[in-house]
């Protein structure tokens, strides 16, 4: 199956609540875990494409600390183990900043940063940088609208995001 990426949003309230008491993550990430597997409301997946995508913000951003940097392993982790390490959360002014910097990625910035031998030489998952060459590109660059969406869409409502690894 591997490792995939999910940012769901999270009202600014509601993220207050989850800081005051971090042992409420896991109920707030999977509401109904009894019934099936459901995801909060909003909930978004960039599937095995999250490490890539991160890489080529981060040759984007050039900076760790910069907007593009966050927008999938950012945040302040809260909470226990969701899978592949604690949840992250970035607080509702964290996600403007984030949407606005995403905002100014044109997908031909993104591809022109996309730099296989790069990905392959640091280890970035899933493995098939080298390999597949034009279809990994394709597969980032099918994903990456999804998480500019999200984003986008969770600043316009001001709220906050919880990022996690499952």
């Amino acid at each position: 199956m591997g490792m995939a990426a999910y940012f769901t949003p999270v009202a600014a309230e509601k993220l207050d609540e989850l800081k005051a008491d971090p042992s409420r993550m896991e109920s707030f990430l999977f509401p109904d875990e009894d019934d099936g597997d459901e995801d909060p409301e909003g909930t978004v997946d960039l599937d095995k494409a999250w490490h890539g995508i991160h890489f080529v913000l981060c040759a984007l951003a050039k900076d760790d600390h910069a907007p593009l940097a966050a927008a999938v392993l950012g945040g302040e982790e809260l909470g226990e183990d969701a899978g592949y390490g604690p949840p992250r959360v970035l607080d509702p002014s964290e996600v403007q900043e984030v949407a606005s910097a995403l905002e100014a990625v044109s997908i031909e910035m993104f591809e022109a940063s996309f730099d296989p031998h790069a990905m392959a030489a640091a280890e970035i998952y899933p493995n098939i940088w080298e390999r597949d060459g034009k279809e990994a590109l394709d597969y980032l660059t099918h994903f990456f609208p999804t998480l500019v969406s999200f984003y986008r869409e969770a600043a316009s409502r001001g709220s906050g995001a919880v990022l996690w690894l499952a």
